[in-house]
């Protein structure tokens, strides 16, 4: 086998993983995000829909992931910084135990954002294929953004890039009142 060949296979998958990652995140931009139906780490019912009109961040990720871990400090400042301007964080956890595991898990990490609780059927609608997988949601309802995998270093979405990306959609949406 020739070096080119070898080198071809080599990056082959990379290549197909991020061909695959780009083209679904134009796919899915702009379309409605799908409404479910979860459990909060309480076993209260949560739906999309009850935040129309405000901006969510959907954060699909596990306890087991370490970016994910690494995440959360972010998403925590986030939720922090955007809370009174009707920006909401929501987590959805997969394939992370039972939700006494979860709760220890959640107090030593400080996690400061709902949390709820994941399954197959909303990783499929989604079509969530990795962690790191997360969406920016607009006050319409609508998939703005999907951030997958990580971004730069141990951070999955640098949070500058998220951070700046829920500025520039408030700030759009303040322009059209």
């Amino acid at each position: 086998m020739t070096i080119a060949r070898r080198a071809f296979i080599s990056y082959m998958p990379g290549a197909i993983l991020f061909l695959k990652n780009t083209l679904l995140q134009r796919e899915r931009a702009g379309s409605a995000a799908p409404d479910f139906q979860l459990p909060d780490l309480d076993v209260r019912i949560v739906r999309l829909s009850e935040f129309k009109g405000n901006v969510v961040v959907l954060d699909f990720w596990a306890t087991w992931c370490a970016p994910c871990v690494a995440e959360i400090p972010n998403l925590n400042v986030l939720q922090q910084t955007y809370a009174d301007r009707g920006v909401h964080v929501l987590g959805i956890l997969v394939e992370s135990g039972p939700v006494k595991d979860i709760r220890q898990f959640v107090s030593k990490h400080s996690v400061q954002y709902r949390l709820l609780i994941g399954n197959d059927s909303i990783v499929n609608r989604y079509k969530v294929f990795g962690f790191l997988t997360t969406f920016l949601i607009d006050p319409q309802g609508r998939i703005h953004k999907k951030y997958v995998g990580v971004r730069s270093g141990k951070e999955a979405v640098s949070a500058g890039t998220l951070r700046r990306d829920v500025q520039a959609m408030l700030d759009a949406s303040r322009k059209e009142e």
